[in-house]
């Protein structure tokens, strides 16, 4: 109850402070900005970095300012901002044993399990070691001596690289993800994670990513989008985007970063480098939060922070949607455009003979193949009645009822979303699984339309009864051409 409280007044703060701040022209997106303020702090080129964290353990992040050069003391400074308050007031301000410069990166965790924040403070280069550094400043004594300072099996990061923080193998020790975004030997984006477990001298997982390697247009974060239990990959395309917008591209940490659980422009217009990004649940609701920390071109002529909510892992399946409109069913069901039908096996496609008697199986749908692991949409707008997994090796089916039809789609074989739960309300278009190879030997998803409201699929193993209709004339109602 005393977390419920202090949660509502930090956000009645803001309201407060909110209301006198710069406007903005009304985005085009479903998403929007639910706090803008300005905050006590000059704007600035180049001097500072920024990460949100508990400073006074209220419950409710406060803002870390790290004043990295220009300072009085010719050394790093913190200057922490009061969460309670709106970030309106210091908590303190306080001078590190970090010589100034622009060479780091600040990243916070608990790394002593001490129940304080500590910094760890990376330096990217003029390293003495000619490698990366970490330099770990301990929260308990107010950042004034290291708990560990280690050179890593990084070469000297320099802007090749962002760093982000997490317990990547859940051992209890701070991992650090190294995310190289140029000049990588698989010309792709890549994550490296070093182990907190052996002082960062060793990797627990080195891989390349979906993404290709554009170190000027993106900022990388880590966060748990859909609540899974694993470390996705949150891209934020700054400029250079279809939407025109800055835009938010989150990787599967579950699969490696091989593919896409959302990707989506946001109410910010293309963002140069007077924007900083974080990503953090700021409210403590459970969903991850997109924070825009700009720092200079203000109209306060003060930094501000712009935050907007991602939708995290109970509206996944409404927020990971293709909003094209396509008219094949190929592409509606994998979200690309390709002129090549994916099917493999049409309606009624196969047929088996006995020899000694004339009966057949019928096939109950059509069967589409574009690769293992890639995204599967809804075809139509719905209410799912079945998810399920047998095991790993066994049959899945996903239900979903058309009441304005009255028809069932199922769809069979895939992976389908840890999020998606029966009862869920799914629109067309929707995120609901990636293509597996479940319950058969080779990948593909089965998808078949059946009358009324159902459950599962027709049996189309050793049975000579075709149960569902051709679904060509419902497919061609929907707008698609069935190819």
């Amino acid at each position: 109850m005393l977390k419920l409280k202090k949660i509502l007044s930090f956000l009645l703060v803001l309201i407060i402070f909110t209301s006198t701040t710069i406007s903005f022209a009304a985005p085009v997106f479903a998403a929007d900005w639910v706090i803008r303020t300005s905050i006590p702090l000059a704007q600035s080129q180049s001097d500072y970095d920024f990460a949100f964290g508990d400073r006074n353990s209220d419950d409710i992040k406060d803002l870390f300012i790290f004043k990295m050069q220009h300072t009085d003391s010719d050394r790093v400074e913190i200057h922490t901002l009061n969460g309670h308050n709106g970030w309106q007031t210091f908590l303190d301000h306080i001078v590190t044993p970090l010589e100034a410069g622009n060479h780091f990166d600040f990243v916070l965790a608990d790394y002593d399990r001490d129940g304080v924040l500590d910094i760890i403070a990376i330096k990217k280069y003029d390293t003495s070691s000619n490698k990366t550094e970490f330099h770990i400043l301990n929260g308990a004594d107010n950042f004034q001596s290291f708990l560990l300072q280690v050179a890593v099996p990084l070469s000297q990061a320099g802007e090749n690289f962002d760093f982000a923080v997490t317990d990547y193998d859940r051992d209890g020790v701070v991992d650090i993800f190294a995310i190289k975004k140029r000049e990588t030997g698989s010309g792709l984006t890549e994550v490296h994670v070093l182990n907190g477990a052996t002082q960062y001298q060793d990797f627990l997982l080195q891989t390349s990513t979906i993404l290709g390697a554009e170190a000027e247009t993106f900022e990388f974060k880590i966060g748990d989008y859909n609540a899974d239990g694993w470390s996705d990959l949150i891209a934020i395309k700054r400029y250079y985007t279809g939407t025109e917008s800055t835009e938010i591209h989150i990787l599967n940490g579950h699969n490696n970063f091989q593919t896409f659980l959302y990707q989506n422009g946001t109410p910010l217009s293309e963002a140069q480098n007077n924007f900083d990004f974080e990503i953090e649940d700021i409210d403590s609701d459970g969903i991850l939060d997109f924070c825009a920390i700009k720092k200079y071109n203000t109209g306060s002529k003060n930094v501000e922070a712009h935050i907007m909510k991602i939708d995290g892992a109970q509206k996944i399946v409404s927020t990971a949607k293709k909003v094209q409109n396509y008219d094949t069913l190929t592409n509606a069901l994998y979200g690309i455009n390709v002129e090549t039908s994916k099917i493999t096996c049409g309606f009624d496609g196969y047929k088996k003979s006995y020899g000694y008697a004339e009966v057949i199986d019928h096939h109950e749908g059509i069967d589409f193949a574009y690769g293992f692991d890639k995204n599967v949409y809804s075809l139509t707008d719905g209410i799912v009645t079945r998810v399920e997994e047998e095991n790993k090796d066994g049959m899945s089916t996903i239900a979903i009822y058309n009441t304005e039809s009255n028809k069932t789609i199922v769809y069979l074989h895939t992976d389908p979303l840890n999020s998606l739960k029966v009862g869920d309300s799914v629109q067309r278009g929707d995120l609901i699984a990636t293509e597996a190879s479940r319950g058969v030997g080779n990948t593909h998803t089965h998808v078949e339309v059946r009358n009324g409201k159902q459950y599962g699929a027709a049996n189309s193993i050793d049975d000579p009864t075709l149960d569902n209709e051709n679904p060509t004339h419902f497919w061609e109602s929907q707008g698609y051409s069935v190819k």
